[in-house]
C-alpha cells in the first residue's frame, strides 16, 4: 500500500468520524492545501511498525497481525454505522 493511499483512508476515516482523533485527520494545510493531520498519524503509524519490527522473533508476523486487526476494526466500525444509519 503506497503512503498516497495510507493517507487517503486517514482522511476519509476522519470525515466519517469512526474514531476518537478524526478532528485530528481532517486538519489541512494552508500553505500546501494537503490533509496535514491525516499525513501525520500515517507518519507516525509507518515510524512505529518501522521500529517495532525489527526487535520481535518474527518480524512479519507482527506486521500481519498488526496489518489484519487494523482492518477488521474498521470494517466492523463501517458495517456497525450502516446498520445504525438504516431506517
Amino acid at each position: 500500500m503506497s503512503l498516497l493511499t495510507s493517507y487517503e483512508v486517514s482522511l476519509v476515516i476522519g470525515r466519517q468520524k469512526l474514531i476518537p482523533i478524526w478532528k485530528i485527520l481532517v486538519v489541512e494545510s494552508e500553505f500546501f492545501k494537503t490533509p496535514s493531520g491525516a499525513l501525520l498519524v500515517q507518519w507516525i503509524v509507518s515510524v512505529v511498525m518501522i521500529v517495532a519490527t525489527p526487535y520481535s522473533q518474527s518480524g512479519f508476523a507482527v506486521m500481519m497481525t498488526l496489518f489484519t486487526y487494523g482492518h477488521s476494526f474498521f470494517v466492523c466500525e463501517y458495517f456497525n454505522n450502516l446498520t445504525r444509519s438504516t431506517p
